[in-house]
């Protein structure tokens, strides 16, 4: 994922989150940090309207994101490590801290998980 997606996609989830209380409370902490340190480049730069997008991204995502992506071809921000850090943060607490529900109904040689390896053999040897 580029930079310019990875910082958008990780502003979009944290505002879109809806988690439990703690996974919440987890994912705005990075959030926040994430937006204060987009507010810090985009004041730095003198772009006042990138400075707004950041703070009303999470209510209207529509109205911003035009804002913000150009703000962020303009910035640095998209290259700052800390920020990018920052981000995949945001994005990393959100899937640690999602579960999920499968139906298993009828189903052979499922693998639930990430970096499983399975060999089957089904029928007759």
């Amino acid at each position: 994922m580029d930079a310019l997606t990875l910082i958008i996609s990780a502003l979009a989830a944290g505002a879109g989150a809806g988690l439990s209380d703690t996974t919440a409370t987890a994912v705005g902490t990075a959030l926040n940090r994430l937006k204060s340190q987009l507010t810090a480049h985009f004041a730095g730069d003198g772009d006042g309207d990138a400075v707004l997008a950041v703070a009303g991204y999470e209510s209207d995502p529509e109205r911003w994101q035009p804002v913000l992506t150009r703000a962020l071809h303009a910035s640095p921000a998209r290259t700052d490590p800390e920020v990018l850090a920052t981000a995949r943060d945001v994005l990393g607490t959100i899937r640690s801290t999602t579960t999920y529900t499968y139906n298993l109904t009828n189903s052979q040689g499922s693998v639930i998980g990430n970096g499983n390896t399975q060999t089957n053999h089904f029928g007759p040897s």
